[in-house]
């Protein structure tokens, strides 16, 4: 589909037929992965947060108290690939364990990486 009269910039044009199917409808770029975390309350896990992007676990996280016990499922098309428990601590996170897909998601989690 054309895009529409009014925009009359060639990039705009562009553009906007990139994002756009042939009926004119917005194309969606959902992402198939995320994290879904749980907060450790008496031995239970209860649903905190849903993330989609190593910077919104990070500033998810970095909100959570010092000692704060937690859970991340890490999932792709809603099934459970991999998944870790952590204990959040000044300086980051502690592993607990982790498994499957998720062995080494806590290094996406360090707020400064080094370089």
């Amino acid at each position: 589909m054309e895009a529409p009269a009014h925009i009359l910039c060639p990039d705009c044009r562009a553009r906007w037929q990139r994002y756009h199917d042939a009926q004119g409808r917005a194309i969606q770029h959902s992402p198939i992965g995320y994290c879904t975390l749980y907060i450790e309350l008496d031995g239970q896990e209860v649903y905190h947060s849903t993330v989609r992007s190593y910077a919104d676990l990070r500033a998810t996280i970095a909100t959570m108290e010092t000692g704060t016990m937690f859970v991340i499922h890490l999932c792709i098309f809603l099934d459970i690939i991999g998944g870790g428990y952590y204990t959040k601590t000044e300086d980051g996170v502690q592993v607990r364990s982790e498994s499957r897909a998720a062995e080494g998601l806590h290094l996406t989690m360090l707020e400064k990486q080094e370089g």
